[in-house]
This record gives structure tokens, sequence and C-alpha cells, in this order.
């Protein structure tokens, strides 16, 4: 996992080949907003899902095989918990044609806070449950970036 600012991209661009187009696609969007929906950047191998959502208090812990994600905030706020994936129990294997297993939360996840311009980036090592309200739920502004592994 790893957790930064926008304006620290370059320090993150070589953990993977397609870090910067993630990037950059944020980058657009920031200075040229699109309206909520799914955006091929690289066909299947790198796309992006602008989503706007109230925060809720209910979510489950997650984890992908087939993609890395780049969660980024772009206005709200939001809490996330994030575990190891090695530690947790299986609740939902992966469906047919689906890249989200359901994992039991565990007894000791590690709660990250981003807000607007923060970004937290899930391998499949990487057990998460986001979209979490920090105080109530709120309104929310978020890009997920699909990376494929």
């Amino acid at each position: 996992m790893i957790v930064g600012n926008i304006k620290d991209r370059r320090i993150y661009e070589t953990a993977h080949p397609l870090f910067s187009q993630a990037f950059d696609f944020i980058k657009k969007h920031l200075e040229e907003p699109k309206p909520v929906g799914k955006y091929e950047i690289l066909g299947d191998t790198l796309f992006a899902m602008v989503q706007e959502y109230d925060s809720k208090t209910v979510a489950k812990m997650e984890v992908h095989d087939k993609y890395i994600d780049l969660q980024f905030i772009v206005s709200g706020e939001e809490k996330m918990l994030w575990a190891p994936r090695e530690e947790l129990a299986i609740v939902t294997p992966f469906p047919e044609n689906k890249d989200t297993e359901i994992l039991e939360e565990g007894d000791r996840p590690s709660t990250l806070i981003l807000r607007a311009g923060e970004f937290a980036i899930f391998y499949p090592t990487d057990a998460h449950k986001p979209g979490l309200a920090v105080d109530t739920p709120a309104p929310v502004q978020k890009i997920v970036v699909k990376i494929k592994v």
C-alpha cells in the first residue's frame, strides 16, 4: 500500500510503469472535470472510474487479483481500512468474471483518512475497505484508477 498526495506524484510514478499515465488522467480531470463514468485509458489494462457518492457507515473488506487500485479523493474526505490480505479469511470468493473477493475485516485493520488531493494505492496483497464516513456520511468525489497487474 502507498499513501500520498497528488503534488508528490513524481515520487510514486516509478513504482509501476503505468502509474505515470494514471496520475496524468487524474491531473487532467482536476483541470477539466469529467462526469461520473468509466474512462478507458489503455483498454482493460488501465482505466478510471469517476465516482460521486455519500460516504457510508458500512462497507466490506475487499481485495483484487487482476488490478491495482489507485483511489484518489477529488473532494470531500473518506475513511478507508487496510489489512494484509494473508491475515484475513475469505467471506465471498471471487465470483466468475469479477475481480473483487470479500474478506473478513480481521482484528487489527489500520485506518486511513484521505482528504481532497490525497490517494491510496492498493496492491493485490492489500485488503481494503473504502468509502467509509469519517464522522457522518458526506458527499465524496473520487477517481479509482484500475491498473492491470
